[in-house]
């Protein structure tokens, strides 16, 4: 707050001075930061592309300078989820930098990883996987594993393991780093925290629940006390955490704490981002374990047609939402329309990701639950 604050203060005094005075472009520079960190996403959108517009006009859309602010743009966007928007600018800044490869080597490497995590976002998870560890076995070797840079690709790299299902080995990454994170970074930096908070998913893949729930609560410990409550990163922990409470059958106790995170989401993020989206689709299939069945279609087909219209149908998780509505359906005896979008879940996952995904396997394990064998369309 006091960063934002003094930042707001630099650029209410220098707004007022020509567009391509230099100052007033750092000012710019300096608030489009502190919005990004305070999670005022849409407002440092909104500021990075009337800056990007004149830095395009003063030096050209080729220029360094331009180039870094559209990077930064990019990730404003990613953190929103407007996944093809971000990689439309991380590629176009990436070009500029690969004009002279030697010079911006750590830029290039930097762009693979921001593209690698959003390709991740969007599914294309091998495309990921493939950068991730190109970016992390460079750095090991330039800079050895202790390095900053290193340890922020290792995570990178585990993570797009996970969400292939390669999750033994996603685990073994992050047992590799984030000791190492903890104690080079601190144990409240960003960084080693959002390999904390994925490291718990990789647990709950792994059906170890008590370590993906003692994990989450480390994480979101340190989290409310270094972002608050309404930090969009502590919602999204808390939701986890009460996914993986969920999944050793309290349910009770789960959705007290999802419904906290569901509302915390609404606030500092809105109804309609995907992080709000994700933590009500837990919520929706937490309803449906409790008995709650018409409050758990009601919130499960609101939120799909809602990440269907944002991310695409075929979007990882509008995938995950349509096949927890599926199972839902099926809870609540609805058995034919819940039968026919949970196969249609899974042929789509199957597809899209492979058959060693976990989304993939959770849809299966559905299928196998209510005993509907999967049917696939013809080639």
């Amino acid at each position: 707050p006091a960063q934002l604050g003094l930042a707001r203060a630099l650029w209410d005094r220098l707004k007022g001075r020509e567009e391509d005075d230099e100052y007033r472009l750092w000012a710019g520079a300096v608030l489009g930061a502190a919005l990004d960190r305070k999670g005022l996403l849409a407002e440092a959108e909104s500021l990075k592309q009337a800056q990007l517009a004149v830095m395009t006009r003063i030096y050209g859309p080729d220029h360094v300078k331009t180039a870094c602010l559209t990077e930064s743009l990019g990730v404003t966007c990613h953190r929103l989820g407007h996944f093809d928007r971000a990689i439309e600018f991380y590629s176009k800044s990436l070009k500029t930098f690969q004009a002279e490869p030697e010079r911006w080597a750590q830029e290039i490497s930097r762009h693979h990883s921001n593209l690698a995590i959003t390709y991740s976002a969007v599914g294309r998870f091998g495309e990921s996987e493939i950068l991730q560890r190109e970016v992390f076995d460079a750095r090991k070797t330039e800079w050895g594993i202790g390095d900053t840079r290193t340890l922020n690709a290792g995570s990178g790299l585990a993570t797009a393991l996970m969400l292939q299902g390669k999750n033994a080995e996603a685990t073994e990454v992050f047992d590799e780093i984030i000791g190492t994170m903890k104690r080079v970074l601190g144990p409240d930096h960003p960084n080693h925290l959002e390999a904390m908070g994925n490291l718990a998913v990789c647990y709950m893949y792994l059906e170890r629940y008590a370590d993906a729930e003692a994990t989450a609560r480390e994480t979101l410990s340190v989290l409310r006390r270094v972002c608050g409550d309404f930090d969009v990163d502590t919602s999204r922990t808390l939701g986890n955490l009460g996914l993986f409470i969920d999944l050793q059958g309290r349910h009770e106790e789960a959705e007290d704490v999802l419904r906290e995170a569901v509302s915390q989401l609404a606030e500092s993020a809105g109804v309609d981002h995907p992080e709000y989206l994700f933590a009500a689709t837990t919520l929706g299939g937490n309803l449906a374990e409790l008995g709650r069945h018409e409050e758990a279609q009601a919130l499960l087909r609101e939120t799909h047609t809602k990440l269907a219209e944002t991310l695409g149908l075929e979007h990882p998780r509008t995938l995950r939402t349509q096949s927890t509505l599926g199972g839902a359906l099926l809870c609540a005896g609805i058995e034919r329309e819940g039968g026919e979008l949970l196969q249609q879940a899974h042929v789509l996952q199957s597809r899209l990701f492979g058959d060693l995904n976990n989304d993939t396997r959770t849809s299966k394990a559905r299928l196998d639950r209510w005993g509907i064998l999967v049917s696939r369309p013809s080639s």
